[in-house]
């Protein structure tokens, strides 16, 4: 929630932390009448110790070395601005860690101080406003997307956090073994916590996207070019920026190509068709992780972990796949907030895991399962809880789903959504006909056949992660498919994919792209032409 309120420079601002120290140590030192001199040689020495005690990050470096340097500004009489200590303490941080301004803390942190510094004129409306618009580019080209709420929030929660949780957090960490001000420094923070909490779930989330770098570059600069200007200059600059803003908006929102993303998720299956203009976005399953082994305990000695809603949150958190670090980010780089159609092909953990992150994070109109899901534990305890508004749909080869590109080929009748049971779908994208079927086995491979004998597909996703209990060598020499995708984790412990389903493949002469060697699979296309883009294409590794 930090992080979607514009929050995060919060934490980037590391001079804060140097700066409440030597605050802090300057006084007890003035109430003890012993003279600055004194103080400031003390402050020489503690500084570099609080780096060290606080694990040496880089970002930190900037704020000790700028600390360091006023100080010592003093005493050797330097005519050096606030300018030149940042970009000193630049210097000195690249030399360190040369890659810091790629990391989006090494970019709040020097950006935000840099803004401070520069904007110590503007009142605190002005100064908050200008916070954020020097925020937003940087926290936009990670996270895609942007809170209402954020100039609110940084206006309210900047005084608070540099008056009271930022003291509150130092004290905590030097005199944590005093149990009644640990107490009271954990009940603050907690409250802050709470708050943000609360504040980012109010409505008000907006996708924005994924800008291009010379854009987020121009929409960091233009916030700095508003300072010296006057009214008329200012009121340009203001207008050039929501222009740019707003037309990178709509090319992102109503793009001209259609994708179908297969992505990179380890053991299990995820795949979005996005078509042209965003007419429609039809997901169909999400991933998530497979436990092997005992199940750990996710009780604690500690007193927070001991409630039964700590407890199932942290068991939700470690049962979680890659679905919040791939594929939520990915939808949202895309300007998606809005799924109508999110399809679950069968019951397995691989395929419906994640549903909970995909449910509470987008506007879903419409759930498929196979007829007989809905009424299994998996469904009641995995999914049900996070429906909200979303109409569940029970669907076999007859049912036809509205607003959706694709069609159901399979199953035929109700059954217990196991791997025999599969929802499996055919359709046409760029002119190519594709096939998916989650885990569905050869039998029903020939059951799609004996109904269909017409269907052929020139795209086909192997069934069951490439297993040899799938793909079967009679229905794929009558489909003659040209691609396929194998959807599985490196290093599989299955094996998949098996030999056999590369023998059928190589017999009938196919590209086969896997996600095991080329990441995330992506057939972009607009009208009836479209294209492959993975990250190496060795048909000879294939």
């Amino acid at each position: 929630m930090i992080a979607e309120l514009g929050l995060l420079h919060l934490f980037a601002l590391s001079g804060l932390h140097v700066a409440f120290l030597t605050a802090t140590v300057q006084r007890f030192f003035r109430y003890l009448r012993i003279e600055q001199e004194v103080g400031d040689g003390v402050l020489l020495v503690l500084l570099p110790l609080f780096y060290l005690f606080t694990s040496s990050p880089a970002v930190l470096f900037r704020a000790l070395l700028a600390g360091e340097l006023r100080i010592i500004r003093r005493y050797l009489r330097w005519r050096i601005s606030a300018i030149q200590i940042w970009s000193y303490s630049l210097i000195g941080s690249l030399l360190l860690s040369p890659a810091i301004l790629l990391t989006l803390g090494g970019q709040l942190s020097f950006a935000l101080t840099l803004a401070v510094i520069l904007s110590k004129q503007l009142g605190m409306i002005k100064r908050g406003l200008f916070l954020s618009l020097v925020t937003f580019p940087l926290i936009l080209s990670q996270q895609y997307v942007w809170n209402g709420w954020q100039t609110v929030a940084n206006l309210l929660a900047i005084p608070f956090f540099t008056s009271a949780v930022l003291p509150a957090t130092l004290l905590g960490y030097f005199l944590g073994s005093w149990s009644f001000l640990a107490t009271l420094c954990n009940l603050l923070i907690r409250f802050f916590d709470t708050a943000v909490s609360l504040a980012g779930r109010l409505p008000g989330q907006f996708v924005i996207g994924a800008l291009s770098w010379p854009v987020l570059i121009g929409l960091f600069l233009l916030p700095f070019w508003l300072l010296p200007l006057r009214k008329t200059g200012k009121r340009l600059v203001i207008a050039a920026w929501f222009t740019i803003l707003l037309g990178n908006f709509v090319l992102i929102h109503w793009p001209a190509e259609g994708e179908w993303t297969t992505f990179d998720i380890g053991q299990g299956d995820a795949a979005v068709l996005i078509e042209p203009r965003h007419r429609t976005v039809t997901m169909i399953d999400t991933g998530g992780k497979v436990r092997f082994g005992p199940q750990p305990n996710y009780r604690t000695g500690h007193p927070e972990d001991l409630r039964p809603k700590a407890i199932e949150a942290k068991k939700q958190r470690q049962e979680e796949g890659l679905a919040r670090s791939v594929i939520l980010p990915y939808l949202h780089a895309r300007g998606i907030q809005h799924i109508h159609t999110l399809a679950l092909s069968h019951q397995d953990q691989d395929h419906i895991g994640d549903s909970r992150v995909i449910l509470e994070n987008f506007r879903v109109d419409l759930l498929v399962i196979p007829a007989g899901m809905r009424s299994l534990p998996s469904f009641q305890k995995k999914i049900q809880p996070y429906l909200q508004r979303t109409r569940v749909v029970e669907a076999t080869n007859q049912t036809t789903i509205p607003n959706c590109p694709l069609n159901i080929r399979y199953p035929f009748e109700a059954g217990l959504a196991g791997n025999d049971d599969s929802l499996a779908w055919t359709g046409k994208i760029g002119g190519q006909s594709i096939y998916t079927a989650g885990d569905l086995d050869r039998n029903g491979e020939q059951k799609i056949w004996s109904k269909y004998p017409d269907f052929s597909p020139t795209i086909v996703k192997f069934g069951h992660h490439g297993s040899k209990t799938a793909t079967d060598p009679t229905v794929f020499a009558h489909w003659q498919p040209k691609v396929g995708l194998v959807s599985a984790g490196r290093n599989s412990r299955y094996g998949h994919p098996h030999q056999e389903v590369l023998d059928v493949a190589e017999k009938e002469k196919m590209i086969v792209y896997s996600t095991q060697e080329q990441g995330m699979l992506r057939y972009s296309y607009r009208g009836n032409h479209g294209h492959f883009e993975v990250s190496i294409h060795d048909l000879a590794g294939s």
